[in-house]
Parts: C-alpha cells; structure tokens; sequence
C-alpha cells in the first residue's frame, strides 16, 4: 500500500529484488550502478493506493532474496521494509519476438517474451555462440548488441537466467560486409602490382618496379568467376611508371610517368581492348597524383617531385575527355601535405589530404565554380595512403599507415549531407590496402597482408545493396 503525506505527485513506483541485503534504486541507470538488482518499476502515478507483482524468471531455487518496494517524486524516494523469502525456483525464460531480424555489429535488438531475469548481470544472451551485452532489462523486453563477427550467418537468440534458458524459434541474420575472395591471390597469373576497376571487372597490370619480366601484362579477373582473362598490354610500361588513373563512364584513363619526366596519358577502351594515347599531361612532372573522374571530365591535383617527396606540388588541372583538352584549374589550398586520396561521390570530388603531425583534412572541389573549400577532419588516426571508396550509396574512408611501419586497419563512413562521421566493420585480419575501386551495390579493396594472412581481394557489400 501507498501512504501519501505530501502533495507531490508520484512519478514512478514498483519492487527491488536481490540476493544481497538492502536491495535500492539508485539515481541514475540501476542497472549499472548496481548490476544484480533486479526490480519492476511502474511510470506514473499508481490507481489507488496499493500495486502487486508475481516474479516470474530469474531465481533460482533454495536462495534467500531481499524484496522491498519504493516510490519516487519529483524530489524524493521512498523505500518500505525489506522482507526476505526462500525462492522455489522459476520459469525458464521464453523468447517469443526479436526486432529487427537482421543486423551488423552494434546494431541494437529488442527482444521480448516472458520470465526474464531482470537483472543484467544474472542473464545471458547470446548470438549463435557468441554472448552478447545486454543495454537495458525489462520483465518481458531486453534490448542487447549485435556482437562482434567475420562472416554473415544466421544464428538463434538465447536468453538464460537461473540456469535455465529459452531459444529462438525463428533465426536472426548476422551481417557482416567483407568478403575475401582468396582464388584473387592464388589465380593471379602474374606479378601484377598496379590495379584498376571498371564495369564489375578488375584489372591488373606488371609495371617497372615489379620482380616481373613482361612489363605492361595486363589481365582482367571476373570475381563473379574467380577467372582471369589476359588482354592486350598496357603500352611502354618497361621503364615507365603508373603514377596514377581515372575512370570516365567504363574507360580507363593511365597517367604515366616515362624515362624522359613527361606524363603521357593513355585511354583503354574495355569494349574494344584497345589503348590510345592521348594528349600528354602539361604540368609539371610527379608522382603522388590524385585523379578523379566526374561526368566528361577529370580533375588531377596534387603530387611530388623527386624520389623523396621533396617538393610538393598543389597544381589542379582539368581533363575533358570529348576534346582531349587540358585546363588549369585553382591549386589547392593545403600546403602541407604528405599525400592525398581523391573520391567523386555525388557529383562531387573530395580530396583527403594527409599528414602524419597534423592529421587528415577533407576538401570538396565544386567543378562550375572552380573552387576548394575545407569541410571537415578525419576522425581516425594520421595515417598515409588513405582509401576513399563507395558503395550502395554510401561514402567510406580507411585503412593506410604510418609511414609503412603500422597499418590501419578501421575504416569510417562519412555523411556529407550532415557533415558527420560514423566508425565502420573493418576487416577481421591486419591488412594493408593498396588500392580501393567504388562501385553501384559493392566496392573491391585489394590488399597486401601482414604476418600469416592471406592477401588478396576483399569484396565489400554494406547494407543497402541489393545484393548479399
């Protein structure tokens, strides 16, 4: 029964339960404060004067509980007397929903049905095999984590208190968005160490600098069949070097850097398989391009001269593939910089520009007013040869190192709409990313890997595609 002496309206009411003396409800999360505390707690003001509750889960037979009940206003709490009782046992939990019915880690679920604990450290829910954390704890609700995986799957829910446990009857799907495609590494027919991407298709390249000795073969591999295809070789790549390439609707446009310090720029063609040279690049002479395809055209900045980086340099120049032209553009800004990934996303070319003291800086490029503009920094550690790719929509950042001494291995999922950054699944092995193609439903990382992991070709497919 309740006994008012105050005028203040009750906000909340119910019954504290523990195997431990003097069970209370502490002020903020009693969950956290005081994990084995289970309780029943009821919003709002109570109709009448008196409430009951019938304990239903979590006590296990032959031990002593400590029960009370409380109230709460706006500026006080009430406890009543403690009792203590000798439990005969209880139901086993039953699991009778779960919502959503699929997710990647850390999304949240709600699971709901009866005899549940009520008590966060005297339950145990696990996915498949694996426990899981519990957020919060309800008479007939939990609400826990997706854990932490490396393969999509589907698995069953179960919840246990009071040794005793109750299972799923339908499955929840575990989502988990790379995929290692090992016939990449194991098929390879060459030593192919330059790739590019277009049309669902990979294509690889033996140029100066690889333990090859048939520069500029080149094949295409189908990771729809695991299959490599030769196809005809890129030009003079003997004593030349790929410095970098962009993609304009399905053709391949290769900048590179030939014995006399001139970028010539070559254009394949898949459909026909044939290369052409086109209109050599007019700045200066580097390495450490950044080119980026958007609509007809491409925008190429940034880069060093010499074999050390030495000399930075912050040109930006415009292709147009319909002419064969190329047009000075505004340098960019940052003057200070290690190197630099560029993305066209949306119908705009974002620039990360990296340095290993002060950390990355993101810049977009607006193409019609001929101009850079600063937006944000990366959230993840200084890193060198960033990723930038995309897939389903969606915009990600990642992997890189610290000057080739310690590889990165997160990864983070910009929203250029609101501005903002979400850590994102990286892959369940320590791997350097060399190269990263965007593409409609799922990008491709290929990487190089450290210790006892195989390299190869990760498939990366977030949620939103239309495919799994």
């Amino acid at each position: 029964d309740i006994l008012r002496n105050t005028e203040e309206e009750i906000i909340e009411y119910g019954f504290l339960w523990d195997q431990e003396d003097n069970p209370r409800l502490y002020e903020t999360t009693p969950q956290i404060e005081a994990p084995t505390v289970s309780f029943y707690l009821i919003q709002g003001s109570p109709e009448g004067s008196g409430f009951s509750y019938s304990i239903t889960g979590g006590l296990l037979e032959g031990k002593t509980y400590y029960c009370r009940c409380y109230a709460r206003t706006g500026s006080t709490e009430v406890n009543g007397n403690v009792i203590s009782f000798v439990a005969r046992g209880s139901k086993a939990p039953v699991i009778k929903g779960f919502s959503p019915e699929s997710g990647e880690y850390e999304d949240r679920v709600k699971i709901w049905g009866d005899n549940f604990s009520q008590s966060i450290a005297r339950t145990r829910v696990k996915f498949g095999d694996k426990e899981v954390s519990v957020d919060s704890i309800g008479a007939d609700e939990i609400y826990v984590r997706v854990p932490w995986i490396t393969k999509t799957e589907k698995v069953k829910i179960s919840v246990g208190a009071s040794g005793m446990e109750g299972i799923s009857e339908g499955y929840f799907e575990q989502y988990y968005p790379w995929y290692l495609d090992t016939d990449f590494a194991s098929e390879c027919p060459g030593d192919i160490n330059y790739w590019f991407e277009t049309g669902g298709l990979l294509y690889g390249i033996s140029q100066n600098g690889s333990a090859t000795s048939d520069p500029g073969s080149t094949w295409v591999y189908n990771p729809a069949t695991s299959a490599y295809t030769k196809v005809s070789d890129a030009p003079a790549l003997a004593d030349e070097f790929i410095v970098d390439h962009f993609r304009i609707d399905s053709r391949i446009f290769l900048l590179v850097l030939n014995i006399s310090h001139e970028i010539e720029l070559w254009e394949y063609v898949p459909s026909a398989d044939e290369w052409t040279r086109k209109a050599d690049f007019p700045g200066l002479a580097r390495r450490g391009f950044t080119a980026t395809g958007l609509g007809g055209k491409a925008v190429v900045s940034l880069g060093y001269a010499g074999q050390s980086g030495i000399t930075s340099i912050y040109e930006t120049w415009e292709y147009d593939a319909a002419t064969d032209e190329w047009e000075r553009k505004a340098d960019f800004p940052l003057m200070i910089i290690d190197n630099a990934t560029g993305i066209a996303f949306n119908n705009t070319v974002y620039m990360c520009a990296c340095n290993l003291v002060t950390g990355i800086k993101i810049y977009k490029y607006s193409q019609s007013q001929n101009q850079w503009e600063y937006i944000t920094d990366y959230p993840g550690r200084s890193t060198s040869d960033i990723l930038a790719f995309s897939a389903a929509g969606r915009l990600f950042f990642g992997f890189g190192s610290n000057n080739y001494s310690e590889y990165r291995t997160e990864i983070n999922e910009y929203f250029p709409e609101m501005n903002t950054w979400e850590p994102y699944i990286t892959v369940d092995k320590i791997v350097s990313g060399l190269h990263a193609f965007s593409g409609t439903e799922k990008a491709f990382v290929v990487v190089k890997a450290l210790y006892d992991y195989i390299p190869g070709l990760y498939e990366f497919i977030p949620p939103g595609s239309n495919i799994k």
